[in-house]
């Protein structure tokens, strides 16, 4: 697919559109500019929301301040973002786990939970998801 010549061919159509619009032709140059943007995939009708590209953005910016007062100071995030901020109660969990406080391990994936993080163990480590 020729993506810059098509790119190329809808600029000319957009500078033709006030004498599309004038001779009564404006909803099928619509129809027709519409149809060419869902084609290259950059209609602005559809976007997908940041939330579903992305879903650790759906768990709010306040992520981390939420995280530490559900974990006080058992995990320790310096910055980072989201990620780390789960990557770090993960981290703290499998050691909870190793020396065998059940009691911790399961307060940290309880707190995740909480905040709509979902661990899945397996014999190949940990992985978390954004529930919903």
């Amino acid at each position: 697919m020729n993506t810059s010549g098509a790119i190329a061919e809808l600029f000319k159509l957009a500078r033709e559109l006030p004498a599309i619009v004038s001779a009564g032709s404006a909803s099928a140059a619509a129809a027709f500019m519409h149809q060419a943007l869902e084609l290259l995939g950059i209609s602005p009708l559809e976007r997908t929301p940041v939330e579903r590209r992305d879903p650790v953005a759906r768990l709010g910016a306040d992520f981390l301040d939420r995280l530490h007062a559900r974990t006080g100071d058992v995990v320790h995030v310096n910055g980072g973002g989201a990620q780390a901020g789960i990557e770090a109660v993960i981290a703290a969990r499998n050691a909870a786990r190793a020396a065998k406080d059940f009691a911790l391990a399961d307060r940290l994936r309880v707190a995740l939970a909480d905040l709509g993080v979902a661990l899945e163990d397996s014999k190949g480590g940990t992985t978390w998801s954004v529930a919903g």
